[in-house]
Formats: structure tokens, sequence, C-alpha cells
């Protein structure tokens, strides 16, 4: 009996503590008996955007590592700081002397990084193919009388730092696609295209049969083997500026073509070898070589290429989770206000940023992207951050608006019928036992909810908890 009246009352203060906190008990409960929670970090803040009122909060002081959730806080300032409508350039020239009566240049083609972070990318294939702002060069180079070169290709990387890359990114990622670096010239994502043939039997050796595209010079030791699992599950590895990779892991069984994307060792070289094939198809003569130069370089410009609005590149960025443009405009916000590139300085300027808004707690940023473990952001501020975005930027609009909605980007796995209506646009990050999310949630009563849920160090699968999340926003949305 006592036993019974002593259940009730738990009952009792379990039923009065989820009205006052809808969806909040529930995870609560969650945390209690799912197993593949026990001793994980948790982080959760939400707050009424119109009143600034919280409606959810747990351990949200708790510094956590936030994954691509940080993409958010680097974003939201360099548009805040560059602008929407800043666009990127990228300069192409010559140093010497033209002589028009022998259609010679005596002298170098010179092309000058800008930090554009999409030349060339796979997401504005239409922007920079149609027709190849390549081409576009060499047709430049020819309008200038020259058919013939007696010097070099320099790219010229002179008014950015040499970082390469973040110093805290594990070994496992720098070789992949998701690890290429940031650079003063950037081409095609910073990433090359491997295609494997394999057998039809699984554990056997796999066949590297191309490289896209082709770099001079880089030897790639092919250990990837055949198998019966569905996934890539080929890792590369290799340095950035260093000229051997190997390749270990699995790939699917009985494939012709498998493609695995891996980082572009030298992306400022591959664009000058690329640019002098666009010379040769165009019937210019390349007499020298290509020289990457970290010192500035005086030039007469021939040829300019624009990048796309930076707003149009944070809808990419932050739908898909690109780390290279996240560590690009880090370099980019330094370069703009000091005329220097530099990843440490533009970090340091985006964590200022934020101070003078409020976030004045201790908070980490160990790169822009969140691909590093070393960054500890906490639930409230991320939620803090939203807030201002929403409230107070002038590019608040286009930063919620570069936020997938469920179905969609990196929230693909999310279920939209839960969130009609595009009610739902959030950010997520995922590693190795980490899963977050932050965002914007428009309930059914109306109310404009900004969130953050951080989730480090559980023991369970990465779709087990995504699941759990999904279902926590979705009760929140009906309850609120």
């Amino acid at each position: 009996m006592k036993l019974r009246i002593f259940a009730w009352i738990i009952l009792f203060f379990a039923g009065q503590f989820a009205i006052a906190q809808p969806g909040i008990s529930d995870w609560i409960g969650v945390i209690e008996s799912d197993e593949t929670l026990k001793g994980a970090g948790l982080g959760i803040a939400a707050v009424d955007l119109a009143t600034g009122a919280p409606l959810a909060k747990r351990d949200a002081a708790l510094l956590l590592v936030p994954a691509s959730t940080l993409k958010l806080l680097t974003s939201a300032a360099a548009l805040e700081i560059l602008g929407g409508g800043y666009r990127f350039r990228t300069e192409a020239g010559y140093r010497g002397e033209i002589k028009p009566s022998e259609l010679l240049l005596a002298g170098d083609l010179v092309v000058k990084g800008g930090g554009d972070p999409a030349l060339g990318s796979e997401w504005f294939p239409r922007h920079y193919s149609h027709p190849s702002f390549l081409q576009k060069w060499a047709e430049a180079v020819k309008d200038a009388g020259i058919r013939r070169i007696t010097g070099n290709i320099v790219v010229d990387l002179g008014s950015y730092q040499t970082e390469v890359v973040p110093g805290t990114w594990v070994w496992e990622d720098l070789g992949n696609y998701y690890g290429a670096a940031p650079s003063g010239v950037n081409y095609a994502d910073n990433t090359v295209r491997l295609f494997f043939r394999t057998p039809a039997r699984a554990g056997q050796p796999a066949e590297l049969i191309r490289v896209s595209p082709e770099i001079p010079g880089v030897k790639w030791k092919n250990e990837v083997r055949s198998s019966t699992d569905p996934r890539d599950l080929a890792y590369v590895f290799g340095s950035p500026l260093d000229d051997h990779r190997l390749i270990t892991g699995t790939i699917p069984a009985g494939q012709t073509a498998f493609e695995v994307k891996a980082a572009m060792p030298d992306p400022p070289r591959v664009l000058g070898q690329m640019f002098a094939e666009a010379l040769l198809r165009a019937g210019v003569l390349l007499e020298g070589k290509i020289i990457v130069s970290e010192e500035p370089v005086e030039m007469k410009l021939l040829a300019v290429t624009e990048s796309p609005r930076l707003d149009e590149i944070v809808s990419y960025l932050n739908a898909e989770s690109i780390n290279l443009f996240a560590e690009q405009l880090v370099c980019q916000v330094a370069r703009e206000k000091t005329g220097v590139g530099s990843w440490q300085k533009g970090l340091e300027m985006i964590q200022d940023f934020w101070r003078e808004r409020g976030i004045n707690e201790p908070f980490y940023m160990a790169d822009g992207s969140g691909l590093s473990r070393f960054s500890g952001l906490s639930a409230q501020q991320m939620v803090a951050a939203l807030t201002y975005m929403n409230n107070q930027a002038e590019n608040g609009a286009a930063f919620k608006q570069s936020l997938p909605a469920a179905g969609e980007g990196t929230l693909y796995l999310f279920d939209p019928a839960r969130f009609p209506n595009r009610s739902l646009r959030c950010k997520s990050g995922s590693m190795t036992r980490v899963r977050c999310y932050a965002g914007y949630l428009r309930c059914n009563s109306g109310r404009e909810v900004a969130f953050a849920v951080f989730v480090n160090n559980f023991s369970g699968s990465q779709a087990g908890i995504t699941r759990k999340i999904e279902r926590l926003l979705s009760r929140w949305r009906e309850n609120w």
C-alpha cells in the first residue's frame, strides 16, 4: 500500500512537471531509461523569440562539442561583418612585356588569389562553367595578343597566411574531402575524385582506375577492399601539401566505377595546371611551369572572376555543411579587416563579434566548421546567437533562409510530415559520439522558438539519437 502511495506521488509530480514543461520530461525519461545515453553530456536550451522567455533548459550552460552547428556562429558573423552581397574576386593578369609583333608575352601569367571558396565548385556549376572561368581567362590572354608565354604561371597567395589546416583536426579527417583545407586559391571544392572497380566477391582488392583531376606527382597507395557493406567506408590519409596518399577501408563489391572523394593536394598548383590546359586548348603555348608564390606579385590585370554573393554561398554552407566554405570565411573576415587572410586572426575576430553581442561567458572556437573536437559551446550560447540573428541582425533573414528544413540537406533523415510547411529550420552537427541540432521551430500555436540540443558521448547509434531528437522537436512543435 505504501509503495502504491509513493508511486502515485511520484507520478503526480512528474505530471505537474510535464504540464509546466511540455516535452522536457519526456526527454528526461528517455535519458533515465535509455542505456545508450547513460553518462552522455547533454545540453538543451529553447526560448520564445518574441518574448525571450525560456521554454526549456537542461545543463544549458554546459560547454560541449558542437560539431557542425558551430558553422552557425561562423556563417552568421561572416554575413554581418562582410555583408550578404559580398563577393570574392580572383584575378588573372601578367607581368613582363607583351610583344604584339611576335604574339609573345616575355614574362609570366599571374593568378592572384582572392580566397573564393566556391571557385569551380560543384555547388555553383552555372556560375563558373557556362562558359568555364578558365576558358574566359584563356580568351582574355588571347585577346591581349598573346599566343606564346616564355615564363610561368604564377599563383599568388601573398595576401593569405599559410596555416594550411587547423592544428586540432584529426589525422583521419585530413585526407578526406570534408577535411579539405582553405587557401588563398581554392579550386573545385579542393576535392579530387577517385574511381574504383571492385570484384563481385567481398574481401578482395579494389582497383583504382581513374583520378579526376589527374595531379602530376601525387602517388596513391591503394589498400581498399571490396565489401558486402553498401556504404563508402574508404578513408584517405595524407597531409595537405604531401604528394603521397594512402587509401584504406572498404567499398561495395561488384562496382565498375565507384567514386570516393578525397581532399585535393595543393589546390593552387592544380588550378595553375588547369589554367595551363585551358591555354593549350585555346592555342596559347606556355613554355614555363606552375609556380606557387607566398609573396605578393605585381601584375597587370587581364580578367576577373567574381564569386556568387556571400548569402548564396552561406545557403550551401549551412544546408550541406561544407567545411571548406566555413573555414574560408574565417580567413576572409581577417583579410577584409586586416589585409591578411589569417585563419587564427579570423577566429579571434568572430569570437569578439559574438562577445560584443552579449555572449560573455567563455566559449571556444578551435575552427570555423566544427570539425575539431577542441571547440566548446553551450546550448544557451547557441540560442543567444540564434536570437540575435532573428531579432537584431541586418542579415538575419538570409541567415535563417540558409538553414535546411526537414528532409533537406543534412536534415534528410528528418520526416517532413512531422514539420509541415518548413516549420523546422535548423543545422545538424555530427561526428562519432556527437549529435547536435540548433535552429528555429515554428510551433502549432504560432510561437517562434530558437533552440539547441547538444548530445556528446552517447553509446548508441547516430540514427537512434537522431530519432530521439526528432521526436523531442516534434513534441515541442505540437505542445508549445
